[in-house]
């Protein structure tokens, strides 16, 4: 009932056209999309340089299993400019109910790049933080955190080989 896709990239002022042909083609799900506000592409040596393109991640959450959902914003406390422009088009929490009137939340995240694990880890403060305040909500949680499970990657920065992507309580 519930797809992620993540680091969807298209044309720079293209986004409404993208959301409206997600609805048109997949009228059976709702569709989310948050996009980069300019356009980003990732180097191969972990950094960022500007494109005509934009940086997404988009969510379909199947509308026979759930009757609403809405966007959220995940980072509320957010004074970090850095932590808010890698989470914009990188992040997408949703709060949906089921047609039986359960609450779930459903988190779609492209993790910052293992080249930069201090922001990674300042990513994943917060939305601990922040799942931790209503820890009794079904949360559904997936996307691209750069991991590479000891395969060695082409081309990418060094894994985050911690293993763990929440501290344990």
């Amino acid at each position: 009932p519930v797809a992620m896709f993540q680091e969807l990239r298209f044309q720079a002022g293209a986004r409404r056209r993208l959301k409206h042909d997600l609805r048109k083609e997949c009228p059976e799900y709702f569709s989310f999309v948050a996009s980069g506000k300019t356009g980003v592409t990732a180097d191969r040596g972990g950094g960022a340089s500007m494109s005509d393109k934009c940086l997404a991640v988009a969510t379909f959450l199947r509308t026979s299993v759930f009757k609403t959902a809405c966007h959220r914003e995940w980072n509320t406390e957010g004074g970090d400019k850095t932590l808010r422009h890698m989470a914009t088009g990188r992040i997408l929490w949703l709060e949906a109910v089921t047609h039986q009137d359960k609450l779930m939340r459903v988190i779609n995240i492209h993790q910052a790049t293992s080249g930069d694990r201090v922001l990674q880890q300042q990513v994943l403060a917060v939305l601990q933080s922040k799942l931790l305040r209503s820890e009794y909500h079904i949360t559904i949680m997936g996307g691209d955190f750069n991991a590479n499970a000891g395969i060695p990657r082409q081309g990418y920065a060094a894994s985050n080989s911690s293993g763990t992507l929440f501290t344990p309580r």
